[in-house]
């Protein structure tokens, strides 16, 4: 026999700036959490948090990217609000490479960017092609890597990552990482 619960904890994430319309945890509840679970007279609590992971969080980059063939860290970005380097930073390296590429500079490039949370920018910015040319200073000139510039570029406060849990985050042209 399976136990109802006593309680559903429901955290809506929110930005600065962008609010959650004041029926959000209601709308979660009668249109999500009842329709799943048995929680009829589960006491409903709701919590507002800045820029937490949401949906599918924590599942492994090599699920959502390139397999093994890419090296990578060992934290996700499905899941994760488009603010996390993780995920802004993931979007923007792959269309970094694909720009140069697209542009004739290489014909393979390896980009590599690394975060501090302490930082607006990545502490590391790195590009080397297939022959080992190092284009990194080429991408710093032409490329902005803050996370919020990448948000505003990409438009990655929109609803569009239900297809990026369905079949990845890379390689159909429906994303606008990967529009060059």
């Amino acid at each position: 026999c399976l136990a109802r619960p006593e309680l559903v904890l429901v955290e809506v994430s929110e930005a600065d700036g962008a609010r959650a319309p004041g029926n959000a945890v209601e709308l979660i509840a009668e249109n999500i959490v009842f329709p799943v679970i048995d929680s009829a007279g589960a006491k409903i609590e709701s919590r507002v948090v800045l820029g937490q992971p949401c949906g599918a969080s924590n599942r492994r980059m090599d699920v959502d990217s390139y397999g093994g063939i890419i090296p990578h860290g060992s934290c996700s970005f499905s899941g994760k609000d488009p603010f996390h380097p993780e995920r802004a930073g993931a979007y923007m390296a792959r269309y970094v490479a694909k720009s140069i590429v697209a542009s004739g500079l290489a014909k393979n490039l390896f980009v590599t960017l690394a975060y501090s949370k302490s930082q607006k920018a990545p502490v590391v910015v790195r590009a080397v092609s297939g022959t080992g040319e190092d284009l990194s200073d080429v991408i710093k000139a032409k490329f902005d890597f803050r996370p919020e510039a990448i948000v505003e570029h990409f438009g990655l406060c929109k609803p569009i990552y239900q297809q990026t849990a369905v079949y990845g985050h890379f390689g159909r042209d429906m994303f606008p990482w990967e529009d060059v």
